[in-house]
């Protein structure tokens, strides 16, 4: 590519089978994705060489070689320079976030000592509505119904399927004729 190149090889999406990649036009200031193969606005991307990562392109009757891009580094001062991403082109996962949940409240609570009857249980203080322990706290009520929920039904699914089973060993056990006389 020349240095005085109008469009840039910017970046490449797809696997081996469908490769579509990003061209920027400097003077239009615009960019366009353009499958290798296809032609747009004039522009065909004739093939990509992912070992050097370099597009071949015709515009008109120039065919023309464009390398990919690289980030620029930047220097601040009182910063460090910032090292270019070698996997320009990959999505980076976010770091997972780790949080330890306040302890709960025992189910059984002990005995009051004055009175020998059971005390209530001591549950957590509310936190004030919009902030993350609320939330939290939110988040555990939901879970505990839940499993409320599923442990219930579950009671009832068990029930209905020994009432089945009793059902069927009556209609399968013949009755045994009267014999009198």
């Amino acid at each position: 590519a020349t240095p005085n190149e109008t469009l840039e090889f910017v970046a490449v999406l797809g696997d081996g089978a469908k490769l579509t990649v990003n061209l920027f036009d400097k003077t239009a200031k615009r960019s366009r994705w353009i499958a290798v193969g296809d032609k747009t606005d004039g522009i065909e991307v004739v093939g990509y060489d992912q070992r050097l990562e370099q597009v071949t392109i015709k515009v008109g009757a120039d065919q023309k070689t464009l390398d990919l891009r690289k980030p620029a580094t930047t220097k601040t001062p009182g910063m460090a320079a910032v090292a270019p991403n070698t996997n320009f082109n990959v999505p980076i996962a976010p770091a997972p976030v780790a949080f330890a949940a306040p302890p709960i409240a025992p189910a059984t609570p002990a005995p009051d000592a004055t009175t020998g009857t059971p005390a209530a249980p001591a549950l957590p203080p509310s936190a004030p509505a919009g902030t993350v322990a609320r939330q939290e706290e939110e988040a555990r009520m939901l879970v505990s119904d839940l499993l409320e929920i599923g442990m219930a039904q579950r009671k009832a699914y068990e029930e209905a399927v020994k009432k089945k089973a009793t059902e069927q060993t009556e209609a399968a056990v013949p009755a045994t004729p009267n014999k009198g006389g």
